[in-house]
């Protein structure tokens, strides 16, 4: 069986969806140590590195992977030299390392990479990687107690912030800044208000901006009004706009904030529009890469059954476009684009076994990918040029062989569209 899925990735697979050719090359399993659940993948901008979680014992902790030189490293100590799953009574009890994300600073071919580490349920410390491309190492951070690793930088949590979201809009990429202090932006929410902060100055945060309230809104008073928290911060990639979640008891809504024309990098609420609000979940809200539509996730029409629906920026419009999908590992991830004419996402299939799908947006057209893989579960893309996007993505293991369905897997590909 093995030997006839080896025969199925060596030949390219070709699907005409009209005009569009889609073929499957370079695909093959990490071959990574150990038997554990993997989460949470994300490619960084160049598609040469991985990031990954392992859940551990009640624990999670981050990795790295270099998909060039196949080196995986752990952001902090190994977990076991022994590799074994159930470490009970382990001193790293409710450690969690994680919410990685990834920036490409081209002026100084660097990579940069934040991470929250949490010691025993403790505080939340943010930390910075850099890796210099020319000449990338991965082998500075590893093997040590994160606090103790010379190779991070820290910077410690701002007091009664509670949700952290790390991420960078892209408008950083165009704002200079002195060597060896890149600008870097944390979204907290702070009141159930989201914040934003770079962390430049000497380790210590810089309130940037936020969204300030209405002059004619007075302060919050939790008897009168539903308590959420406002999370999920993403950047248009023209910056002008801000789309996020608002997350209620019962369900979640996406909402828009538009500071095009506004001076200052103040949003305020009177320019906050709604995207998706109603009794449904409304979740994870992704871009498309020229800043028109926002794909996201719901359960609008079929309680706990999802769908891709997309906000067309122009129109105001919400169109569903394919139903009965799996979620994503994370919240903060949504429903990938590839290109923006395609959206790559898992099928909720279980005749089919929870299958890798393409959907082709102009013609409506759903193809399945044979990557041969079954219950396959978290998924991240990135173009790497040529119309060629790399896609990494978790998995249960191979259609024929049900033994190994118990831990996941980590699978990579490159996924070519032709016009």
């Amino acid at each position: 069986m093995k030997k006839m899925l080896f025969i199925l990735i060596a030949f390219v697979f070709v699907s005409f969806v009209q005009a569009q050719k889609v073929a499957i090359k370079n695909f093959r399993k990490l071959e990574l140590t150990g038997k554990y659940n993997y989460r949470n993948v994300l490619l960084s901008p160049d598609g040469r590195f991985l990031s990954y979680v392992i859940l551990n014992n009640k624990n999670y902790y981050q990795y790295v992977y270099d998909l060039k030189k196949d080196q995986t490293i752990k952001l902090g100590k190994p977990i076991s030299s022994s590799g074994d799953f159930l470490q009970f009574g382990s001193v790293d009890a409710q450690e969690r390392t994680g919410e990685l994300c990834w920036m490409y600073e081209k002026k100084y071919n660097e990579l940069y990479f934040d991470f929250v580490h949490v010691v025993n349920m403790g505080k939340e410390n943010l930390y910075t990687g850099v890796i210099k491309l020319n000449n990338p190492d991965l082998s500075g951070f590893q093997g040590k107690d994160i606090p103790e690793n010379k190779s991070f930088m820290k910077y410690p949590k701002i007091e009664d912030a509670g949700f952290i979201q790390i991420f960078y809009p892209s408008f950083a990429r165009t704002i200079d800044y002195l060597r060896g202090r890149p600008i870097f932006y944390v979204a907290f929410t702070v009141d159930r208000r989201l914040v934003f902060f770079d962390h430049q100055i000497n380790g210590r945060y810089k309130s940037i901006f936020q969204i300030r309230k209405s002059d004619r809104e007075k302060s919050d008073d939790f008897t009168t009004k539903e308590i959420y928290t406002e999370l999920v911060p993403k950047f248009s990639p023209d910056d002008n706009y801000l789309v996020f979640m608002r997350d209620y008891k019962e369900n979640s809504d996406i909402l828009l904030a538009d500071r095009k024309g506004r001076k200052g990098r103040f949003f305020s609420r009177d320019n906050i529009s709604t995207v998706a609000a109603s009794s449904a979940i409304e979740t994870s809200p992704e871009w498309s890469p020229d800043g028109t539509k926002i794909a996201y996730f719901s359960d609008k029409g079929h309680t706990q059954k999802y769908s891709i629906w997309i906000y067309d920026l122009k129109t105001g419009r919400n169109t569903e476009l394919v139903s009965n999908v799996n979620l994503n590992d994370s919240r903060n991830k949504g429903p990938q684009w590839v290109g923006n004419s395609g959206l790559l996402y898992v099928a909720n299939d279980i005749q089919l076994k929870d299958p890798l799908m393409y959907y082709h947006i102009p013609t409506q057209k759903a193809i399945q990918l044979p990557t041969g893989t079954a219950s396959n579960l978290d998924i991240s893309v990135m173009p790497i040029g040529n119309g060629t996007y790399r896609v990494a993505f978790t998995s249960r293991g191979s259609v024929e062989n049900k033994d190994e369905l118990i831990w996941t897997k980590i699978y990579v590909m490159d996924l070519t569209i032709e016009p």
